[in-house]
């Protein structure tokens, strides 16, 4: 009887004493873990970055200016390709350098070439000097960052003749600039604005600039008439037309077709009738192109050349060397 008591006490003390006893052991594994010494953490050693690292990273990703050399292998445009130029990087030296440098009468195989871009403030690259050392000749210019060509000595190289001749070939002046012309219709003195010329009707008529038509019509005195506002301001008229290629708001490119001699208006025979207007006045249009000086010298653009070809010399006998 007594040990039937005992065992029923022994199960009822039994539950209470697992549950001690798994406390017990849970507390001192916690004790454990609260007294024991951490392990200290792998300390992070930065990368030492050393001055040289930075100048590359600089110079790869944040450089204003660059030269690049080349040499002149099968033409002028492949050669540039070859030395790392993009197309927009080549059209925009062809712009700066037109009619000033001839791109295949003045190319020999074996010619050097060096190029100095910039980055403007817009973060958009250009091309601010151009040197060409060649059997023929050796050619700089320098960009004013306005696409402003200008050579060695700081003079602004102007595009010679800025205005092209409007027809095919050389036609015979019937009538030229006179501001005190007798009109061969009307017999009365009155200005003659423009200068005539002698042409068969039906011949090609060519814009002497770039421009935008600003006018093509009709008017009883001038007949078929176009003009033409170009880049720098002027005005150039072509009166008489037998046939008008263009319209008002269409940008035209010089040497362009924009329309046919004709003996429309009130004309003594088919000519071109062409006019000039430069800051508002008439001008005689082909003594102006033979006789405009150009502009002085600047300063700061012959300071700026000086040292940039200096530049791409040095460069480019590093790249000979």
């Amino acid at each position: 009887m007594t040990s039937l008591i005992l065992r029923q006490h022994a199960q009822n003390f039994a539950l209470p004493l697992v549950i001690i006893a798994l406390a017990i052991i849970t507390g001192v594994s916690i004790t454990h873990q609260l007294l024991s010494p951490k392990e200290e953490p792998q300390p992070v050693v930065p990368k030492v970055v050393i001055h040289s690292d930075i100048a590359k990273i600089y110079k790869a990703n944040f450089r204003r200016t660059t030269i690049k050399t080349g040499r002149i292998d099968y033409s002028f445009v492949t050669s540039l390709i070859n030395a790392g130029l993009s197309q927009k990087e080549i059209k925009s030296l062809l712009k700066l350098i037109e009619n000033e440098f001839d791109i295949i009468g003045s190319v020999r195989k074996g010619d050097k070439f060096s190029i100095k871009t910039k980055t403007n403030r817009h973060n958009e690259k250009y091309i601010s000097s151009f040197y060409y050392s060649g059997s023929q000749k050796d050619f700089f210019v320098i960009n004013d960052g306005n696409n402003n060509a200008y050579d060695e000595y700081g003079n602004k190289l102007i595009r010679k003749p800025y205005y092209s001749f409007p027809l095919d070939k050389q036609f015979k002046v019937s009538s030229g600039f006179n501001l005190t012309r007798r009109h061969p219709v009307t017999n009365l003195v009155a200005p003659h604005l423009g200068t005539d010329y002698a042409v068969p009707i039906g011949t090609p008529i060519h814009s002497i600039a770039d421009g935008v038509v600003i006018k093509s019509r009709y008017n009883r005195f001038a007949g078929n008439y176009i003009n033409i506002r170009h880049s720098n301001g002027a005005v150039s008229r072509y009166l008489h037309l037998s046939h008008r290629s263009v319209h008002v708001g269409e940008p035209v490119s010089k040497g362009q077709l924009i329309g046919r001699t004709g003996n429309s208006g009130r004309t003594t025979g088919p000519h071109l009738h062409l006019e000039l207007i430069i800051d508002g006045t008439p001008v005689n249009y082909e003594r102006y192109i033979r006789t405009t000086p150009t502009p002085p010298a600047n300063t700061r653009l012959l300071l700026a050349a000086k040292k940039e070809r200096a530049e791409l010399i040095r460069k480019l006998q590093k790249y000979s060397s």
